[in-house]
């Protein structure tokens, strides 16, 4: 046999059963059938797992597997190198052929993260297993109005600690309930009750009644705290101021006439526009005819004010004027003069009636207080 083929004696050439000699020198050749001979090869993992193992002809080309995987662990992830003792086209040999893999190892990565609470990545790092693990600076959260907050620490982050997987620390805080203050003040800004609590305490109102000075407009009555609700908490500093209902004052105003009669009269509000009534009159009298001109202390437009106010009729006065005439006989004014009727006499009188002086004396005599005709009589 040779590395390839075994062979097998498959007679004598030229010979057969019961074959005689003949008159010559017979030569029978041995004649050999030859097979090709088979031989294995295998293909095996690291751990000796056989991946594929395969008999063939001697001379056959030698076809791999897929490349196999090996798993990594935390340190070390593996990538296939190759098959130990192959190369790309190799034919099987006079032997049994092993071919193992073999892989290339690499040190796993992996990252590390410090977040703030609301998840705000505060420092990112991805760095080689077994590394040592450095903090961020310590971060700070705003305070509420309930809470102030301190940092405390990162949870599950100890000092010196070495990157075994990807992994994240939150900030952790300690909370500190908030303190506020609230106060009760009078108008003027003076502080009736103050007091500093915890956030969330229930806010308690001084007993007190306050008052207010009445002003000529308003009357005040105290009706309780600016800002405040019941069953108010406190969730900040607070001031409460007191407040007050207005209401507002009324007073009396008269119109009256000079002699004191009352024409109109009211109670209103405080700087309520009045309203006078229609403008009176007064009688004449034989010596004046009185016109209405004002009302004394009034003008348009004037309003309520905080006392009882009195208006009084105002009037212009006329003195009156009256006519005397002298008159003919026959009606014909000779003469005419209106004069107002201040008590006087009759000074002259024409010279036609010079000679009725002596009749007209007891005219002359007699105040003028009306009109009066006098007319020439002839005796």
């Amino acid at each position: 046999a040779t590395a390839e083929y075994t062979y097998t004696f498959a007679g004598w050439e030229g010979y057969e059963e019961g074959i005689t000699q003949k008159a010559e020198e017979m030569v029978f050749t041995a004649k050999y059938g030859k097979t090709v001979n088979q031989y294995s090869y295998y293909f095996i993992d690291e751990d000796g797992n056989v991946l594929k193992e395969a008999t063939v002809d001697y001379g056959t080309e030698i076809v791999p597997p897929e490349n196999p995987s090996k798993e990594g662990n935390a340190q070390y992830s593996y990538v296939f190198a190759g098959w130990d003792g192959f190369t790309e086209g190799m034919t099987q040999g006079a032997e049994t052929l092993y071919f193992y893999a073999s892989y290339t190892p690499s040190i796993n990565k992996y990252t590390y993260k410090f977040v703030d609470e609301d998840g705000t990545v505060l420092k990112e790092q991805t760095v080689n297993y077994n590394t040592m693990i450095t903090a961020p600076a310590s971060p700070s959260k705003e305070a509420t109005a309930q809470y102030t907050f301190a940092f405390s620490k990162w949870d599950g982050f100890t000092l010196g600690m070495k990157i075994k997987e990807d992994v994240t620390f939150t900030a952790v805080y300690d909370a500190t309930v908030n303190q506020y203050t609230y106060k009760f003040v009078d108008e003027k800004g003076a502080v009736i009750e103050e007091k500093t609590a915890d956030y969330g305490t229930t806010i308690v109102v001084p007993y007190v009644i306050l008052t207010k000075d009445t002003t000529d407009k308003y009357t005040y009555t105290f009706s309780g705290w600016s800002g405040y609700e019941d069953e108010m908490i406190l969730t900040e500093n607070i001031t409460f101021t007191p407040i007050f209902n207005s209401t507002i004052n009324q007073y009396s105003y008269k119109f009256v006439d000079e002699d004191g009669t009352v024409l109109k009269e009211g109670t209103v509000d405080y700087d309520t526009v009045l309203v006078p009534p229609a403008n009176p009159t007064k009688s004449a009298t034989q010596q004046y005819t009185y016109t209405f001109a004002a009302w004394d202390g009034y003008y348009d437009g004037i309003t309520q004010k905080a006392e009882t106010m009195i208006f009084t009729a105002k009037y212009n006065a006329t003195v009156n004027q009256y006519t005397y005439k002298f008159l003919d006989e026959d009606g014909t004014t000779l003469k005419e003069k209106r004069k107002k009727p201040m008590p006087q006499r009759l000074k002259s009188l024409p010279k036609w009636v010079e000679k009725l002086r002596l009749s007209l004396k007891q005219a002359v005599q007699t105040p003028v207080k009306s009109g009066r005709d006098i007319q020439r009589e002839w005796k």
